[in-house]
Parts: structure tokens; sequence; C-alpha cells
């Protein structure tokens, strides 16, 4: 097994790239802080919360 050169080893970021954001009562979306595209409406906080945190563990 051969380690990676620093350059290409990335570093953990302060914010995530995908939060949640409330558009009204039981609406929440999932934004792309990069792209600012809004992804996977749900009901609930607790759902799109997961969405995020699926998508900021494929960015990674």
């Amino acid at each position: 097994m051969t380690a990676r050169p620093p350059s290409t080893v990335t570093a953990p970021t302060a914010s995530p790239r995908f939060v949640v954001r409330e558009l009204g009562p039981r609406c929440f979306v999932v934004d792309d802080t990069v792209t600012q595209l809004s992804y996977d409406m749900s009901f609930t906080r607790k759902a799109a919360q997961g969405a995020a945190d699926r998508r900021n563990a494929r960015n990674v």
C-alpha cells in the first residue's frame, strides 16, 4: 500500500457543504452551499438532516 502525496489529501472543512434549511411549516430542504441548489425536500428536519449527512459523507 502506498501513501498519498500531501497535495491530494483533503482536509476536513469547518462548515459542511450540505445544510438543512426550513422553507415553511413542515417543509425542509437540503441546500448545497457551493452550487446554491436545493435537494431532498422532506416534512421533518430529522429526515432532511439525514439526507444532508449522507450527502456530506459522500462528498468527503
